[in-house]
């Protein structure tokens, strides 16, 4: 028994140190793979914005973000994102330059976008030459909040002519510009120039990009996924409809469009072709001094035969007419031999050749007055008869019974409110057109 306790108390005691030591690694690692959990997290969790690949938090910080995961939804408060994304914003309607409130534009000098609050429309006007405005529907009605108008993911893309991509696992969202995307894809690709006019860059948004080829100086369109024209460098000149995604194009003084696919939609036959409305697809071409209005199809709406179609938008500027080739919304007016009807956008005579002009053509007016050619909240516009004026609807129908007894029917100009007055005169009579027509209703 004492030998038995002898030895025991001369064992040498076993370290712990080896336990204590796996225990402090095992609780290292699973803090590690905690605290790494939660970077992740974060990472994941914090919305990060990139523009054109770099990162951009003053952007994200404007952005209203609503519900998560693939529900996430984005609003852009459309005037200060602008200075992000080429643009200069602005309060205002840019038809009439005013302040009115409920409206915001953006314009990058080549190109410019309207939105008006509580509604899902959007106005966008290029400054070329001929330039209608071209009306779009939004997915989502524009909205204020905090004094300023926000559109969606959607209006972003239509407005702003972006491509942008949300990614709900990482809750990243990437913007691409029409001129970062061209830019890249023609120094990738080795295609020398980058297309001049803003709208035929906007052709990389479809992966189409126009080449310009010298020696001889020619045209064509190439995808930039496959490397392969879409049409071959032959063409005189190529121009990008945004709207149709189509391409116009010039051979041999002609005209014609084509599809991003190469198919003809449109004949190469034309002395010009303009659009007149990009809701409804229709164009106006001139042939042999003549001009007529074909479809998107190619289908005759009116044959090339008449002198004029349509009304000189500078003769009516004050007026901001939407459409100088369509009016009251469903009619176009029509000059053949010296005389003025109208047709409606299916082609159907709605008047005789019975006007000797379309909208006022008095010079007399007073200062700070303008000649107008369409009351559009009435869907009114003003005929002309022997240097004598009148009213029509959209049915033909002339609005003032007893023929041709205006002398003069013109507008005025509110700078502050952006809005035009409408007044007609008669037998040294003034009236103002909206109030006495809707006294008319009553």
């Amino acid at each position: 028994m004492e030998l038995y306790l002898e030895q025991e108390k001369n064992e040498e005691p076993k370290s712990k140190s080896p336990l204590l030591m796996g225990i402090l690694i095992f609780f290292l690692i699973i803090l590690a793979i905690v605290v790494i959990g939660f970077v992740i997290y974060l990472q994941n969790a914090l919305f990060k914005v990139r523009v054109n690949g770099s990162s951009n938090n003053d952007l994200k910080k404007l952005i209203i973000v609503e519900g998560e995961g693939e529900n996430t939804k984005l609003y852009f408060p459309i005037r200060e994102v602008a200075t992000y994304l080429g643009y200069n914003g602005y309060t205002g309607d840019f038809k009439s330059k005013s302040e009115d409130s409920s409206k915001r534009y953006i314009d990058n000098g080549e190109e410019m976008a309207m939105f008006t609050v509580n509604t899902d429309s959007l106005i966008i006007s290029s400054k070329t030459a001929n330039s209608v405005y071209e009306e779009y529907t939004l997915d989502e009605d524009v909205f204020e909040r905090d004094g300023k108008l926000y559109t969606s993911e959607d209006g972003l893309i239509k407005a702003f002519h972006v491509t942008l991509n949300y990614t709900p696992e990482k809750n990243l969202l990437e913007i691409y510009t029409t001129d970062y995307l061209t830019n890249t894809y023609v120094q990738n690709l080795n295609l020398g120039k980058t297309p001049k006019l803003f709208r035929d860059r906007q052709a990389i948004l479809e992966g189409m990009v126009i080449v310009e080829t010298e020696n001889p100086r020619k045209y064509g369109v190439m995808n930039v996924v496959s490397k392969e024209y879409a049409l071959e460098p032959k063409y005189d000149s190529i121009s990008y409809i945004p709207y149709s995604t189509d391409f116009l194009v010039q051979s041999e003084g002609k005209y014609g469009i084509m599809t991003k696919e190469g198919r003809t939609k449109i004949n190469i036959a034309y002395d010009s072709i303009t659009l007149m409305d990009n809701q409804i697809g229709l164009y106006l071409v001139k042939e042999d001094n003549l001009y007529g209005v074909i479809n998107d199809e190619g289908k005759s709406i009116l044959k090339a035969s008449y002198q004029q179609i349509g009304v000189n938008n500078t003769t009516y500027a004050q007026n901001s007419l939407d459409n100088q080739y369509i009016l009251a919304d469903s009619l176009i007016p029509v000059k053949y031999n010296n005389m003025w009807g109208f047709f409606d956008t299916t082609g159907k005579q709605i008047t005789n050749f019975e006007f000797t002009g379309v909208g006022c053509s008095d010079t007399s007016l007073s200062a700070n007055t303008y000649p107008t050619v369409e009351i559009s909240s009435l869907k009114l516009v003003v005929v002309e008869k022997d240097r004598m004026y009148n009213l029509i609807y959209p049915s033909g129908q002339l609005a003032i019974k007893g023929g041709f007894m205006l002398n003069s029917v013109y507008l005025t100009f509110d700078a502050t409110t952006g809005q035009n007055t409408y007044y007609m005169t008669y037998g040294g009579n003034t009236a103002n057109i909206e109030e006495t027509f809707r006294s008319w209703e009553d």
